[in-house]
């Protein structure tokens, strides 16, 4: 396989390479990282008028930030609270990106491009341990009606494999969706049908935080995700989850978790 520097081309932010910055990743035994870029600083949550603009106070003054994050995050946006944010480098409507907030003195990712990336690292690396062998893989690969996060290619055919980013904890659950996702009932649709077929198919949760011990379905938010999720892993779907270690350097893999089917208890 070709190695990561010619492979990943991932953006961060306006135009810096999302995955060239990696000083930790000299070590053949650092978890897959992606660093923050140099500029990143702290600001203060004042409010969120839609789904992708922030209004923060950052340096003493207040500014618009884009919040690359359509979920609802309720638990987690709110007045007052620390982020992590990144200057924009070119003229835009928003002056910064919002990278990170801080919750119960531990900062919490809300980037959705995130999951997908660092999965990519960890692909490139065979980091993952849940996974079949594969002698390569692609992403974002298009099907009738679709296109799927990555296509592994296994001794058994090509595994497809979805990411579903995770930000919302309770009671040390990770619950997936927080907001109904139509998109992610599609995807699931399309691993079911590929598991009862004999295909390989498999889901990986990336939870952008690691005070959690399992994930899961979020079934008061999205019943359908739940039953259809249900379905995926008695088709014989690989289902697994991986926590996140964030801090003001980026985000690493933190380990992985157990996926829980069952509702988690009230916190």
């Amino acid at each position: 396989m070709r190695s990561c520097q010619t492979l990943c081309t991932f953006k961060f932010g306006d135009s810096r390479p999302l995955l060239n910055r990696r000083s930790d990743q000299k070590s053949p035994d650092a978890p897959p990282a992606i660093l923050y870029p140099v500029g990143i600083r702290r600001a203060e949550f004042i409010e969120r008028p839609n789904r992708f603009v922030a209004i923060i106070s950052v340096d003493g003054r207040q500014a618009r930030a884009h919040v690359a994050d359509p979920g609802r995050l309720i638990e987690l946006l709110i007045p007052g609270v620390e982020l992590l944010v990144e200057p924009a480098l070119v003229p835009r409507r928003t002056d910064f990106t919002v990278r990170a907030v801080r919750h119960n003195s531990m900062w919490v990712g809300i980037d959705s491009r995130v999951p997908n990336a660092i999965t990519r690292l960890a692909l490139e690396r065979h980091f993952f341990q849940f996974l079949p062998p594969y002698e390569s893989f692609r992403p974002e690969v298009s099907y009738p009606g679709g296109r799927v996060d990555f296509v592994l290619d296994t001794p058994a055919g090509q595994l497809y494999l979805e990411i579903k980013g995770c930000s919302l904890v309770e009671a040390g659950h990770g619950l997936f969706p927080d907001a109904p996702t139509a998109r992610g009932r599609r995807h699931l649709q399309h691993l079911i049908q590929r598991a009862a077929s004999g295909l390989p198919a498999a889901l990986l949760f990336i939870a952008a935080r690691d005070d959690l011990k399992s994930v899961g379905p979020n079934r008061r938010t999205d019943p359908e995700f739940a039953d259809l999720l249900h379905q995926a892993s008695e088709a014989g779907a690989i289902l697994a989850a991986y926590s996140c270690r964030i801090d003001e350097s980026g985000v690493r893999l933190a380990r992985p978790l157990s996926v829980s089917l069952s509702p988690p208890p009230r916190p």
